[in-house]
């Protein structure tokens, strides 16, 4: 009898102990889907090293998914690891060439590598399937504005404002195209609204810079003197 009861009370320490044990332990055992939503949470968020993490728990679960490889590609750019980025893209063009995220990836490294017309080309191909992606519009916009083509700059940046109107970088590069179009107001408004929507106080410095340097070029305009 009392050895009996010494059996259950050790099981029940050890359970109890057990039991303690496992919910100290950080839930490893997320599902690919789950680790892939993390992961695009962070990549978005800057997060480069825990999605990095993330993703490449993901990718031993499901080691031939498109979006992760695609996801990996991003971070690698991101972090300039380039050759990573490129062979994560070689993968993914291989499996689907027509891939329309894999053309975004591509025309980011080739404007990482100031090939802005390739890049342009890249970007395009990618708006067949991406229309309606904000951060394409704009990566196209910045492209164009390389390109000495504010007035396209400006037309990008608007359709991203409309699909995405509280970007603080949307804005701020709306500012910058209207500067070379020199159109100072539109160009101070864009800014305001940049300043108005930024919680990065790195940001918000230089959009202020920005600022201060259009109110020098607006008195230059009125100091400059009418040619007969």
């Amino acid at each position: 009898m009392q050895a009996s009861c010494f059996r259950i009370l050790t099981l029940g320490f050890l359970l109890t102990g057990f039991l303690y044990w496992a919910g100290c332990q950080p839930a490893t055992h997320l599902s690919r889907e789950k680790l892939l939503d993390n992961a695009e949470k962070d990549l978005d968020a800057g997060n480069f090293h825990k999605a990095m993490v993330e993703l490449q728990e993901a990718l031993n679960q499901d080691p031939q998914n498109i979006q992760v490889h695609l996801d990996l590609g991003w971070v690698a750019l991101y972090t300039n690891q380039l050759d990573k980025a490129k062979k994560e893209l070689q993968y993914v063009e291989q499996i689907q060439p027509s891939n329309s995220e894999a053309q975004h990836l591509r025309g980011a490294m080739l404007e990482k590598g100031e090939q802005w017309v390739d890049a342009l080309s890249a970007y395009n191909e990618a708006l067949k399937g991406e229309i309606n992606d904000p951060q394409l519009h704009a990566d196209i916009a910045r492209v164009f504005l390389k390109l000495n083509q504010p007035d396209a700059s400006v037309k990008e940046y608007g359709i991203s404002l409309r699909l995405n109107p509280q970007n603080s970088g949307y804005h701020f590069g709306q500012c910058l195209a209207y500067r070379q179009l020199k159109q100072y107001l539109q160009a101070t408004s864009a800014c305001q609204k940049a300043l108005q929507y930024s919680n990065d106080p790195t940001e918000k410095d230089q959009i202020q810079e920005i600022i201060e340097t259009i109110k020098l070029l607006q008195g230059l305009e009125v100091k400059r003197p009418l040619t007969q």
